[in-house]
């Protein structure tokens, strides 16, 4: 029987991964294989759903993105008042990438 793998989920490690790279090397630390050597994954599997850097890079960011614009949604259900503005301004601007 084939294995059944969820595909966005394995995007979504990968991603993570490359998140971690960053936050220890810099971006400079970024190559599809280092970013799948993290993951736990051989450089082929990375490679099968992130056909290059630059993709793989844009997926985190539009995750990213996704997230917090989620969270600031979340923040501004029903009727926001001023401490909820801040808590959604401060939200939207990261200071650390774990905020992402």
């Amino acid at each position: 029987m084939p294995k059944i793998v969820d595909h966005e989920a394995r995007r979504e490690e990968i991603s993570a991964a490359l998140w971690r790279i960053i936050e220890k090397e810099g971006i400079g630390g970024v190559s599809i294989r280092s970013v799948a050597k993290e993951a736990g994954y051989p450089k082929a599997t990375a490679m099968h759903y992130f056909k290059n850097e630059a993709e793989l890079l844009m997926y985190a960011m539009d995750e990213s993105i996704a997230r917090s614009r989620s969270q600031v949604a979340t923040l501004l259900e029903g009727t926001p008042d001023l401490a909820k503005f801040v808590q959604a301004i401060l939200r939207a601007i990261p200071t650390s990438l774990a905020e992402r």
